[in-house]
């Protein structure tokens, strides 16, 4: 694919809202892998996948109430396990950027994304903590669990392992990174992607 840029990473690190504006700067394609997830999941699962039929059936308090480790390791299969779905729904389009915790640094290549086109974004504990407290929504998701306040403590801490998984994972590919630590504003923030992506700064 050509005009293929990528912004992954672990989540709470500002990936979408820079996905975003600039997608709307450059006038391009934005893919959101959040958007798109459970669709795909459902699809799997009617195909017989195993694992991602699963990940449909399972109670709240089998995914959210174990033990963090195995949420980090099922959150990686996971992103494996979607490849394939995510591969056939962005086959062919060009002046794109894709977004989200899918485009882990290990299938970089198989997604057939330039080095110089993608980079991976993770928070800082402190930025992650700050980006939790305001994602009302979180909570609410696992009052549906037996434990909401292990199920979320559980969620951060799966996140914090993704976070430091990723930031490896592409420091030994030799992939570009960036940790987002509140210290800079958006307009700072989108410049330093933009550039490390290969987007072409626009002047108005």
């Amino acid at each position: 694919m050509c005009n293929v840029y990528c912004i992954g990473g672990s989540p709470c690190s500002g990936k979408s809202t820079i996905a975003g504006i600039l997608s709307k700067k450059h006038k391009m394609q934005y893919y959101c892998f959040d958007d798109k997830m459970w669709e795909y999941i459902k699809i799997g699962a009617n195909d017989g996948n195993k694992w991602l039929n699963y990940i449909l059936t399972t109670s709240m308090d089998d995914m959210w109430l174990v033990n963090p480790e195995e949420m980090f390791h099922n959150a990686i299969k996971l992103c494996h396990e979607l490849l394939p779905y995510v591969k056939d729904s962005i086959k062919g389009i060009n002046d794109i950027i894709l977004e989200g915790t899918a485009f882990i640094p290990a299938v970089i290549d198989k997604y057939e994304i330039s080095k110089t086109n993608y980079i991976c974004m993770v928070p800082s504990k402190i930025f992650q903590f700050e980006g939790y407290s305001k994602r009302l929504w979180i909570r609410d998701y696992l009052k549906k669990t037996s434990d909401p306040e292990k199920a979320y403590l559980n969620w951060m801490k799966r996140d914090m392992l993704l976070t430091e998984y990723m930031l490896n994972e592409a420091t030994r590919l030799g992939l570009q990174t960036m940790i987002m630590d509140g210290t800079k504003d958006i307009n700072e923030n989108v410049d330093i992607v933009e550039k490390a992506i290969g987007l072409k700064p626009i002047s108005f």
